[in-house]
């Protein structure tokens, strides 16, 4: 329901409202805000409102009919940002659960039928297979998957990076503000040692990291070093393995000559011990 909460949010304001209000509270990507501006757009004139857009500002809702425009609004809240039926949603519906889930619940979320959701038995199936994750199926209780969470994870990430609404919507829901902390300390951590990093790789290490708290949310991934009174990451082994690896392959170092490129290797380990 992004969508309607946008329009809300321009609603409830006779002030420009910036894409970066929108980033921060949405969690989603420039782009795919972008593409909801748009759409809103090319819908307003017969919807009763139009968007103004300004440079260094943001957005700005006018309401030019307010019969058409609430008509609209109940629309949006009946029929836009409903999951799409597909078997990565379906998915999405099961693979958080621990227990089983019933096919009325997916039914309920997905707004369809039972024969509906079982002509995607082959697709599921085979999405699964990628990851190495089985699914049961039990009369009378429903669809689960089997693996572990941690077996899950990198489907989890996959989808949360797609920004997958069902995931994303559960995920943010459940950690609310607790991650900001985390994602501070990572990207200053990038900062104090030179490192850089583009968008989507960044973007990619930090669903990891959320996902990872998600499924370990009863032990905090910061935790406060006695000797130094600073927040230190609190991963298990296998998992600081893992982010060392996200690490060296994604962030690159800042430099400007080839004696500085030699010396990434060195640096990248001095600041991957920072984490330990």
């Amino acid at each position: 329901m992004r969508i309607l909460n946008i329009i809300n949010d321009l609603d409830d304001t006779n002030k420009y409202l910036s894409i970066t209000y929108f980033i921060d509270k949405y969690s989603v990507s420039k782009r795919t805000l972008q593409n909801d501006f748009s759409y809103l757009s090319k819908v307003s004139s017969n919807k009763g409102f139009k968007i103004i857009q300004k440079r260094g500002l943001g957005y700005l809702l006018e309401i030019k009919d307010n019969a058409l425009f609430e008509k609209f609004k109940v629309e949006l809240s009946e029929y836009l940002d409903q999951p799409k039926l597909n078997a990565e949603n379906i998915i999405s519906c099961i693979i958080l659960n621990e227990d089983y889930i019933t096919i009325d619940k997916i039914l309920r979320k997905l707004k369809t039928s039972r024969s509906v959701v079982k002509g995607y038995k082959e697709d599921i199936d085979s999405y699964l297979e990628k990851y190495n994750l089985n699914l049961e199926r039990k009369s009378h209780y429903g669809l689960k998957i089997i693996n572990s969470m941690k077996e899950r994870r990198e489907l989890i990430v996959d989808l949360y990076i797609k920004e997958n609404e069902i995931i994303k919507e559960y995920i943010d829901s459940s950690l609310e503000n607790d991650f900001k902390e985390i994602q501070e300390k990572f990207i200053n951590n990038l900062k104090e040692n030179n490192l850089t990093i583009n968008y989507m790789e960044l973007k990619e290490i930090l669903s990891w990291l959320k996902v990872t708290m998600y499924i370990d949310k009863q032990a905090k991934l910061l935790e406060l070093d006695d000797n130094t009174n600073e927040y230190e990451l609190n991963l298990s082994n296998e998992d600081y393995k893992i982010l060392q690896s996200l690490i060296k392959k994604k962030a690159r170092q800042k430099f400007s000559t080839q004696g500085g490129a030699d010396s990434l290797r060195d640096d990248l380990e001095d600041f991957l011990e920072k984490f330990d």
